[in-house]
């Protein structure tokens, strides 16, 4: 069944990239983006040892038209210890259930870090708003295994997701809704399991550049033993000019098996 699951979110996701290099052939202008993130999280991930990570992402996005994008993701963690396991943007724990971490790590108090996993992205917007209805776009991301799964940077798997997302402006606020399936590779250490994210954020612009969002994301369970996860987000983002912008993060988990905290910042640039 497994093998089955993931011949058929390998299909989808090639043939959604294959029909966004289609369209991106309609327009020769192109516009690409550069962020910079940097995050620090804290959490026993429902573990008897906590964890601090500081997470730093270089995201590149294509923008071919206004219908399509593509993204690239690189990260390098920062891991306190290594008694969990980083599972794209959560943590999966490698002692909660008995099973030691493995590796050159097997002293799971030791800090380790390194590059993380490549995620690769594209969204397709297949309505755009209007008075009537919201924004409706469908989006699918790769993640690959290039972290040191030893070292608790990675899980060494592919991890597909695919997933569909609302928004819509309400005079100066703003409503986004999203929903996704995440079918994780096999690792029988980490007892892996496909899961289901949701999220939902009111938004509301201050003034022409300033946006203040709150946002509440949850998970299925992720793997066996952690239990379904929750986290609020608070995030208020700054346009410097047309351009260019900073933004600035606060997380709460809401689960056992979630973060405790977290904060961060990023900057970014279109051109």
């Amino acid at each position: 069944m497994k093998s089955i699951q993931t011949d058929t979110m390998i299909y989808l996701v090639a043939l959604v990239l294959s029909s966004l290099l289609v369209a991106a052939n309609a327009r020769a202008n192109t516009l690409f983006s550069a962020e910079l993130t940097g995050n620090y999280t804290a959490g026993d991930f429902g573990s008897t040892d906590t964890t601090r990570t500081f997470k730093s992402t270089l995201f590149l996005g294509y923008y071919p038209n206004d219908t399509i994008d593509f993204g690239l993701a690189l990260s390098h963690l920062y891991l306190s210890n290594s008694s969990a396991a980083w599972s794209g943007n959560l943590f999966v724990d490698r002692r909660g259930s008995g099973v030691p971490a493995s590796g050159s790590t097997s002293n799971s108090n030791e800090s380790v870090n390194g590059p993380g996993d490549i995620e690769l992205s594209a969204n397709l917007g297949l309505c755009k708003e209007t008075a009537q209805r919201p924004a409706f776009r469908f989006f699918g991301k790769v993640k690959l295994p290039t972290a040191d799964e030893d070292k608790g940077l990675g899980t060494g798997e592919t991890d597909y997701t695919a997933g569909i997302g609302l928004s819509k402006w309400l005079g100066s606020w703003l409503i986004k809704s999203e929903g996704s399936y995440v079918l994780q590779g096999n690792n029988d250490q980490l007892k892996l399991d496909d899961y289901t994210t949701y999220e939902i954020s009111l938004g509301y612009l201050f003034r022409q550049e300033l946006l203040g969002e709150i946002r509440y994301w949850g998970a299925t369970e992720p793997a066996g033993g952690i239990g379904s996860l929750g986290e609020l987000h608070l995030e208020l983002t700054s346009w410097l000019n047309s351009s260019s912008g900073i933004s600035l993060n606060a997380v709460a988990g809401l689960t056992t098996g979630s973060l405790d905290y977290g904060f961060g910042g990023s900057v970014f640039v279109n051109f």
